[in-house]
């Protein structure tokens, strides 16, 4: 019985792969705040904004949140900083990537 109601429930729900991709999400999530007067991003707000669930909404922000375009507010609510913070994040990575290099065996000799 279960899976002729996973069968019906496929019929109803087909969707494309890449409808559901990560980076089609990291797209829209960035479109629905990168905008000016957005200080704050709840969690919840956002999932059911752009129509999925939250563990989704999570795969993204972490990502955002290392590179420095989110910070933890609280739990699930975030504060915007903006795309600005990229640039800052990949000199920085780069830099830990050159003092890592030197510090070890350098291939560039």
């Amino acid at each position: 019985m279960a899976a002729q109601h996973q069968e019906s429930g496929s019929r109803h729900h087909t969707y494309c792969r890449k409808q559901k991709s990560l980076g089609l999400l990291c797209s829209n999530f960035l479109s629905l705040y990168d905008r000016d007067g957005i200080e704050t991003v709840g969690l919840d707000d956002a999932a059911t904004r752009l129509g999925v669930e939250r563990r989704r909404i999570y795969d993204i922000v972490n990502v955002l949140e290392s590179i420095g375009v989110l910070a933890r507010k609280a739990k699930n609510r975030y504060t915007w900083r903006g795309l600005a913070a990229i640039p800052r994040a990949l000199d920085q990575l780069k830099r830990e990537g050159l003092r890592d290099n030197c510090g070890g065996t350098s291939y560039l000799k």
